[in-house]
């Protein structure tokens, strides 16, 4: 086991003994830490492909951490809040919608990676990879026309935050599915499984950010 690997673990729980039991007392400190590891990670990873899975679930942690501070924070001013109920968008129209998409996607993905390296699995790479672009242009639609308008100012903005900052992680995903496409052939297979992996990992915290932004009133 690398020595790095001992390191990560006993810096991610120092972040979270003082963020849940210390009340954040030391947080900041904690959190400098934190991503210092994870860069260090990063490094070794390129340089180490076997540490490469490590550094992914890492980094897929350090998301998860930031995706759960936001419903934390779209939670806890929902519970405040008094006139938001009427004004954000209904789950059952666009992003009852985005989310057949989003989730459309993610199944396509699956059985891509259950056949790879055969041409029906490539076909079914790209509709999958069409239905995260769909999601996207529904997305942007949405945000354009601000559903969050004439909310409560903390909860609206805890929900824009939330939503967009899943709507970048989906872009960042569809651009890292369009260049494994091209270079599927040419890359180590760990590389593509990476990918469809994160893949199902936005697709996951999508269902998240639906319930907590959308469903819960």
């Amino acid at each position: 086991m690398s020595w790095l690997s001992l390191v990560s673990a006993l810096i991610i729980g120092y972040t979270f003994y003082n963020i849940l039991l210390l009340g954040g007392q030391y947080s900041l400190s904690g959190l400098v830490l934190f991503v210092l590891c994870v860069l260090f990670i990063i490094k070794e990873a390129m340089q180490n492909k076997k540490h490469f899975l490590f550094a992914f679930l890492i980094f897929l942690l350090v998301e998860s951490v930031v995706f759960f501070t936001l419903f934390y924070g779209v939670l806890s001013t929902l519970w405040d809040a008094e006139d938001h109920v009427a004004s954000v968008a209904e789950w059952s129209t666009l992003p009852l919608m985005s989310s057949a998409m989003l989730l459309g996607s993610s199944v396509l993905m699956s059985v891509f990676h259950a056949n790879a390296g055969l041409r029906i699995g490539r076909l079914w790479y790209v509709l999958g990879l069409l239905l995260g672009i769909g999601f996207i242009v529904l997305q942007f639609y949405e945000l354009k026309n601000n559903p969050f308008s004439g909310i409560s100012f903390s909860y609206g903005l805890c929900c824009i935050l939330t939503v967009a900052f899943h709507y970048l992680h989906v872009i960042i995903g569809v651009v890292v599915l369009i260049v494994v496409f091209f270079v599927m052939r040419s890359i180590p297979r760990y590389y593509v499984d990476c990918a469809v992996w994160y893949w199902h990992y936005v697709d996951a915290m999508w269902l998240l950010v639906f319930l907590c932004v959308y469903v819960f009133k």
